[in-house]
């Protein structure tokens, strides 16, 4: 068994566990803290998320370099690095909204080659490793096969507060009119997976950070789309702070990438 098809089940399985293990704070949470952000916003699900995904991956891949939102970057000097978002969307799960997810990708040599994102209150498990295709819950999922932006659905999220009137005028205003409709969720991992699933045909994001897109991004990719930032050029893993994302079926790629950099 190849090491991208291992790491992918043990995340498979410790992303399902912490799923479960938070489910029960959905919208319940009794301690919510800010981060540097008012908008950033964190609870005991987070922590106790991070526990449990931490210890499953660190066990099973103790030489495994580590990076993950709640939890200061392990740097063993491996060509693997875990990225980590214990729970991506806090604040749809703060206050109730069912758009929230346990995100864990894996990076060799800077580059995603595993992905896994479990959607705890649809009870969707997505994973996909570099050549192995992309899959929910079993089956094989793939991109959308739209090409008119007019018909297009691109769902987008702006990030945390400081930047989101960039964001808002460079990504959305740009498109607005251009798509059929742009939805938010507040939640990247919960819009890269309907780019796979083909709900979405594109997804927008600005100024992330990376465990908001690495697990995503392979898993666009397995399922036949593309995934660039806003420039069109490969994301940058080696940045810890300010990645931008378009993650597309690959038909109307470029069509969007063209109107975010046209002159205003």
């Amino acid at each position: 068994m190849s090491i991208e098809k291992k790491t992918t089940e043990i995340a498979s399985l410790t992303a399902k566990e912490a799923g479960k293990k938070i489910k029960p704070l959905f919208g319940k949470v009794s301690t919510v803290k800010e981060k540097e952000d008012f908008a950033d916003l964190y609870s005991e699900a987070d922590l106790l998320a991070e526990k449990i995904i931490s210890a499953y991956l660190n066990k099973e891949f103790p030489q495994f370099n580590y990076l993950s939102e709640e939890k200061e970057y392990l740097d063993r000097g491996s060509e693997y690095t875990w990225i980590i978002d214990p729970l991506d969307g806090s604040i749809p799960f703060i206050a109730g909204l069912d758009y929230w997810g346990v995100s864990i990708g894996l990076l060799k040599d800077n580059k995603p080659v595993s992905g896994v994102i479990y959607i705890p209150s649809k009870d969707w498990l997505f994973r996909a490793y570099r050549g192995g295709g992309s899959f929910l819950n079993g089956k094989k999922v793939k991109v959308s096969k739209k090409r008119e932006l007019e018909k297009a659905i691109v769902g987008f999220d702006v990030g945390n507060a400081g930047y989101r009137r960039e964001g808002l005028i460079k990504n959305v205003a740009s498109q607005i009119d251009n798509v059929r409709y742009m939805p938010s969720f507040a939640c990247s991992t919960f819009g890269q997976v309907l780019v796979a699933k083909g709900i979405y045909d594109a997804y927008l994001h600005h100024r992330a950070f990376p465990w908001d897109f690495c697990a995503g991004t392979i898993i666009v990719q397995e399922a036949g789309g593309k995934v660039t930032d806003h420039e069109g050029l490969d994301l940058d893993w080696t940045k810890r702070d300010n990645l931008s994302l378009l993650a597309s079926n690959g038909l109307i790629h470029e069509k969007i990438l063209k109107i975010i950099n046209s002159p205003k």
